[in-house]
């Protein structure tokens, strides 16, 4: 097991293109009859919300990752993912499995990738900036204390620390990636803990409803990873897969 540490400040962006993006759904919405409106409309308010307040946290973002708290002073909770508790458990397609702790205060969530690659080079893409995070950016990218690393991933909303394992399986190129929020704040207001923590996980599967973008988060990671196989194993799995 190779075991990486990331403390992730998460800014807010794409904030004109996601306004722009509900009041055209909003203005088509009314040429439709209300019984056949299927829009979802959390989704849309939770766009529109972002959209309007997130000026006021980019200019915190900084600040926030040079925290102690943060940059020196990480909380992990790695007993409490053992334990029994009131976890709730999603799936996305084959290659995800999430749980998150439905509680309240901070977030406890854990995303597992099965993929296929090698387990050093999955080590190096967390290591160092997150140029794979589909259909987003990272920026701010710092090297931290205790051989840690610290960036700025947009779009999202959450600030604190998270660890990653990489998981060989000897004697295969399979690689279970395991990601965890230990008691990370979320900056969205209003809405339930346990909703943004659901659309949070549904991100980094690349799984949230319109009006978000499709092939967010881990996406990217996985198929870097995959396109470097060498390409006997690449036909291989491509021949189990389908």
């Amino acid at each position: 097991m190779l075991n990486v540490l990331t403390q992730n400040s998460y800014g807010l962006g794409r904030r004109l293109i996601l306004l722009a993006a509900l009041l055209v759904v909003l203005a088509a919405g009314t040429l439709v009859p209300a019984a056949d409106r299927t829009l979802p409309l959390a989704g849309l308010a939770l766009a529109a919300l972002i959209a309007l307040v997130g000026t006021r946290q980019d200019r915190t973002e900084a600040r926030r990752l040079q925290t102690p708290t943060l940059n020196q002073k990480p909380t992990f909770c790695d007993d409490i993912f053992a334990q029994e508790g009131n976890w709730v458990t999603m799936h996305h397609a084959d290659s995800f499995t999430h749980r998150y702790l439905h509680a309240d205060g901070n977030t406890l969530c854990e995303t597992l990738l099965e993929t296929h690659g090698d387990a050093d080079q999955a080590l190096a893409l967390l290591r160092g900036p997150w140029s794979w995070w589909g259909r987003g950016h990272a920026r701010e990218y710092s090297e931290l204390r205790g051989n840690n690393t610290g960036q700025i991933l947009v779009p999202g909303s959450f600030d604190g620390p998270a660890t990653f394992d990489v998981i060989s399986h000897p004697g295969t190129n399979r690689l279970t990636i395991r990601g965890r929020f230990h008691n990370v704040q979320d900056n969205v207001p209003i809405f339930p803990q346990h909703f943004v923590t659901r659309s949070h996980l549904r991100a980094e599967a690349g799984v949230l409803p319109f009006p978000f973008p499709q092939g967010t988060g881990w996406l990217g990671l996985r198929n870097q990873l995959e396109a470097r196989l060498p390409e006997t194993e690449a036909t291989a799995l491509q021949l189990t897969l389908a």
